[in-house]
């Protein structure tokens, strides 16, 4: 199957943790084979993603500023916490969309 759910050298549906879990869309890991995977032509994705990061972290950078001073243990605890809750819904989202809409390959 040539798709973004079966690994193409075993054939086995990888599920969603290794895609969550990569760091990036073309260092994927089949958790059955342990071939080293990537979605083909993400390369836009992984640069609006890296836009959107630097949005979300000035946003979380200015408004935590504006409640803690930057010297306290209170401003990193709140804004590792505020841009973990926003940025998982889409990590989840794009994890979803590479399965439904993406193709796997093999790396060599």
């Amino acid at each position: 199957m040539n798709d973004g759910k079966h690994c193409p050298v075993c054939g086995k549906d990888i599920g969603i943790w290794p895609v969550l879990t990569a760091a990036l869309p073309s260092r994927v890991r089949c958790p059955h084979c342990k071939a080293r995977l990537a979605y083909e032509n993400s390369g836009r994705l992984v640069l609006t993603l890296g836009l959107l990061l630097l949005a979300l972290a000035i946003v979380a950078f200015v408004g935590v500023g504006k409640l803690y001073s930057a010297m306290r243990w209170e401003y990193h605890l709140a804004l590792a916490g505020l841009v973990l809750v926003v940025w998982m819904p889409i990590e989840l989202v794009l994890t979803f969309y590479l399965r439904s809409r993406g193709v796997l390959k093999k790396v060599d």
